[in-house]
C-alpha cells in the first residue's frame, strides 16, 4: 500500500466523519454512560475505512466517487455498531454475566439492534452519507491534481 495524498486525505476526512457522527450518538445515549474507547474506536475505524475502501477506489471518476461514499459511509455505520456491540458485551463477559454462549450472542444482536436504532437518525445519516460523499470526491480530485 503507497502513502498518497489520495490515501491519506479520505482517511482524515472520514475519521472527522466519525468524530462528528459519534458526538452526535453520544448525545442520544444516557448521561451516565461510560464512553470509554467509543470515539477513538469509531476514529480509527474511520480512518481505516477512510485510507483502505475510499483511498484504493479514487481515479475511477466523480460517478464512482459518488457510490464510493455513500457504501464506505453505510461500512462505517455497520462495522462501527458492530464493534460497539461486541465490546459491550465483551466487557459484560468479563463479569460473568452470562452462563452460555448462546446468551452472550443474543446479547450481541441486542446491543447491535439498540446501537443501529441510534445510529439511522435522520442527522446521524446525513453526516456519515454527506461526509463520505464529500471525502470520495476530494479524494478523487487529489488523484486528478496531484495523480495517484
Amino acid at each position: 500500500m503507497m502513502y498518497s495524498f489520495s490515501r491519506l486525505l479520505p482517511a482524515a476526512g472520514f475519521a472527522a466523519t466519525a468524530l462528528v457522527a459519534s458526538v452526535f450518538v453520544k448525545g442520544l445515549l444516557p448521561q451516565d454512560t461510560v464512553f470509554g474507547l467509543f470515539l477513538p474506536l469509531n476514529m480509527g475505524l474511520g480512518a481505516l475505512l477512510g485510507f483502505v475502501f475510499v483511498g484504493r477506489r479514487a481515479g475511477q471518476g466523480y460517478g464512482v466517487a459518488l457510490g464510493v461514499g455513500l457504501t464506505a459511509g453505510v461500512l462505517l455505520l455497520f462495522w462501527a455498531v458492530a464493534l460497539q456491540a461486541l465490546w459491550a458485551v465483551f466487557e459484560k463477559s468479563l463479569g460473568g454475566v452470562f452462563p452460555s454462549l448462546n446468551s452472550a450472542l443474543s446479547d450481541i444482536a441486542d446491543h447491535a439492534i439498540a446501537y443501529a436504532g441510534l445510529v439511522t437518525q435522520p442527522y446521524v445519516l446525513a453526516v456519515v452519507g454527506g461526509g463520505g460523499v464529500f471525502c470520495a470526491l476530494l479524494a478523487e480530485a487529489m488523484v486528478r491534481v496531484f495523480g495517484r
